[in-house]
C-alpha cells in the first residue's frame, strides 16, 4: 500500500497544476491529472505563459513541474528572480558568459548553474563566489 505522505503529496500537486491552467498558464507537455496507473504519480509537466504572480510561480509544487516565465531584459529577469520567498538554486541559459556571470553574482540563491542544471556541483561555486557590486554602481553588460 502506498504511503500516506505520497497520497497527501498527490492531493496537493494536482490542484496546483490545475490552478496554473485556470490562472492562464499553458501546459506544453504533461498533464494536470494523475497518471492512470497504480500508485501516486504525475507526469513531468512544462507550463508556458507563466507570470510571476501565478500560484505555480510563487509556491513550490515539489513535483516534476517547470514553469517558464518570459523576461524582456536582464533587469526584468533579476527583478522577477529577487521577488521570491525561495531561492535555493538558479540556472542561467545564455550564449554570453559575461552576462551569465553578471546575473549569477546578483541572484540571491544558494547555487547557480550556467547552461546546464548542476545543483550543488562544485563548478558553480566560482560563478557566485565574487561579491556583487551594488546595483547603483553597475550597468549591465550588453
Amino acid at each position: 500500500m502506498p504511503s500516506r505522505s505520497a497520497a497527501h503529496a498527490l492531493v496537493k500537486r494536482v490542484p496546483r497544476r490545475r490552478r496554473g491552467e485556470k490562472e492562464g498558464a499553458r501546459i506544453l507537455q504533461g498533464s494536470a491529472k494523475p497518471l492512470d496507473r497504480p500508485g501516486y504519480f504525475v507526469a513531468p509537466t512544462l507550463f508556458d505563459a507563466v507570470t510571476p504572480q501565478m500560484t505555480i510561480a510563487r509556491e513550490e509544487i515539489f513535483g516534476p513541474v517547470l514553469g517558464v516565465i518570459t523576461a524582456n531584459s536582464v533587469e526584468e529577469a533579476l527583478r522577477i528572480a529577487v521577488d521570491t520567498d525561495y531561492g535555493l538554486h538558479a540556472t542561467i541559459f545564455t550564449k554570453d558568459i559575461d552576462r551569465a556571470l553578471f546575473v549569477a553574482r546578483r541572484l540571491p540563491c544558494g547555487t547557480v548553474s550556467i547552461n546546464k542544471f548542476t545543483e550543488g556541483d562544485v563548478k558553480t561555486l566560482a560563478a557566485i563566489a565574487a561579491p556583487a557590486p551594488s546595483p547603483a554602481t553597475t550597468a549591465p553588460r550588453r
